[in-house]
């Protein structure tokens, strides 16, 4: 029986061996699998930072036009605007200068409409009236010819 008992150790202490040597074999394995897969991993990371740095270049370029543009369209619109100004305060003076000749016409109306000759006109302005406008026109004409 002892025997028996020693034959089960070392069988056991053999299979316990071969299970170590199984273990290490699926470990190293496992060990090699991992490795290629952190190898695909870090193959797949690198492929994936270059894009996102192209696409962050990219990007970067494009917010560089984007600010060029903008500071083209401000200076183009300060300048539009500056222009506008300049322009609205011609405007304004030419409206004041043209209030004033305006004023003047009719302050020199009112002072036509109110003096003696245009009054005692007023007649004669009548009867004109009365005559066709052909026949007003031949009247004008003779008396511009005499003159």
């Amino acid at each position: 029986m002892a025997e028996s008992n020693q034959s089960h150790a070392q069988d056991a202490q053999y299979a316990s061996s071969g299970d170590a040597d199984a273990v290490t074999a699926d470990a190293w394995g496992c060990t090699l699998k991992t490795r290629q897969y952190i190898t695909e991993l870090q193959a797949v990371l690198e492929r994936e930072i270059g894009m996102r740095e192209s696409a962050q270049r990219t990007l970067q370029l494009k917010k560089q036009q984007w600010e060029e543009s903008f500071n083209d369209l401000r200076t183009h619109f300060e300048r539009s605007s500056a222009t506008q100004r300049d322009s609205l305060n011609l405007l304004i003076e030419r409206e004041r200068e043209l209030k004033q000749r305006l004023n003047a016409c009719n302050e020199q109306l009112a002072a036509v409409l109110s003096s003696t000759s245009w009054k005692l006109t007023a007649p004669l302005r009548v009867v004109a009236r009365i005559f066709p406008a052909e026949l007003r026109s031949k009247i004008s004409n003779i008396f511009r010819s005499r003159s």
